[in-house]
């Protein structure tokens, strides 16, 4: 039996891979790892432990034709922005994700991709990494917190998939849109199914549960803001911030545009 996967969730950090997952392990054909996140590819800790410790973690699949992970880090390949890559990650390391999963897993793989609004992805992260006290620093501004644990840099999407597409068939990823797939999450699983040549499945118990569990942003007046306690907000991000963002990613969007033949209309 081959206990290794065929196909991955690659990512986007906070673009609803968990609830794909979640999915995409409730169909009768599909085996989606236990563990969610293993980190292998990308970790240098975990890589030296080898591949008969990554293909434990599909040890209990049986005879089903899809094997799955997702580990959205593994999309975070570093690009030429480095200087959106300040929290000490190895970006040489990064780099070469694609072609480690290559080399020990073979060239026939199927990759899914969910990307959102990159701006909207990034104030999704910060948040994330506000509930780890010690992650990032209020008293430095945003700018700067968005620096680490690629906050700002996991939304240079066409980069990030440049470098799979140099090493992979670009037929051998479907790329979903956030907003497009919770608009019908029905729907579009049974794109995500036909992709990795499934039959459909219109009983998938997750979608009478939430994208996203974590909790809700304060949001005021198009401004973001945290409780310092119950009485006491503060503003931690601005409309200023929030155009920054949107600056930083429109030649982005551009590029990931021509690149996938798509005109994805994020504001």
């Amino acid at each position: 039996m081959n206990n290794q996967p065929n196909f991955f969730i690659l990512g986007a950090q906070k673009c609803g891979t968990t609830w794909l997952h979640q999915a995409l392990n409730e169909h009768s054909d599909i085996y989606m790892s236990p563990e969610k996140e293993i980190h292998f590819f990308n970790s240098k800790k975990h890589f030296k432990r080898g591949m008969n410790h990554y293909k434990s973690f599909f040890k209990d699949s049986k005879n089903e034709p899809l094997k799955g992970e997702s580990t959205p880090n593994y999309f975070w390949t570093s690009t030429y922005k480095d200087e959106y890559l300040k929290d000490g990650c190895d970006s040489e390391f990064m780099h070469g994700i694609p072609k480690r999963i290559r080399q020990n897993l073979g060239e026939n793989l199927k990759f899914i991709i969910l990307l959102r609004n990159p701006v909207d992805r990034a104030i999704s992260a910060f948040y994330h990494h506000l509930k780890f006290d010690s992650r990032l620093n209020l008293d430095v501004s945003f700018d700067e917190n968005i620096r680490n644990f690629g906050i700002a840099q996991m939304g240079f999407y066409a980069e990030h998939l440049k470098h799979y597409y140099t090493l992979f068939n670009p037929n051998q990823f479907k790329v979903l849109i956030y907003e497009e797939f919770f608009k019908d999450p029905q729907l579009g699983l049974n794109e995500a199914l036909s992709f990795l040549s499934l039959p459909k499945k219109n009983d998938f118990s997750i979608l009478s549960c939430s994208i996203h569990s974590s909790k809700k942003k304060v949001k005021i007046n198009g401004e973001y803001y945290i409780h310092l306690s119950k009485h006491q907000v503060k503003k931690i991000i601005s409309k200023q911030n929030i155009s920054t963002l949107r600056a930083l990613y429109k030649k982005e969007n551009l590029k990931l545009n021509e690149l996938l033949k798509k005109d994805i209309n994020w504001a």
